[in-house]
């Protein structure tokens, strides 16, 4: 009898030892799965889902808002000379930020 408890017990703790491990790969799969989904994989820039969750986070309903956006002309020559990628990150997104004081991320709306 004590011995069968005692494999009831080992078990229980294999068990739970896997579940564990399971419960903590999927909290960081699902982390890597939320990055994708709001980071723009060619730029690294967020994206509107970003933005989005961003506001729900840090806007109380009702407060006041400004929100500042951009059109650059002619991003299309730059993104051409040297990659959407490399145009973002080195001429739009730091630009932006060191411009505006309170700049967490420079989503891509568009």
């Amino acid at each position: 009898m004590i011995a069968g408890i005692a494999i009831l017990g080992a078990a229980l703790l294999v068990v739970t030892v896997h579940l564990y491990r399971a419960r903590t790969e999927l909290v960081k799969r699902h982390a890597e799965i939320e990055d994708m989904a709001s980071v723009d994989a060619l730029t690294g820039v967020a994206n509107r889902r970003a933005f989005e969750r961003e506001l729900e986070r840090n806007v109380r309903p009702g407060a006041e808002l400004a929100l500042l956006l951009l059109d650059l002309d002619d991003l299309k020559s730059i993104n051409d000379s040297v990659g959407t990628a490399s145009a973002t990150r080195s001429c739009v997104a730091p630009r932006c930020a060191s411009r505006v004081a309170c700049a967490p991320p420079t989503p891509s709306l568009g």
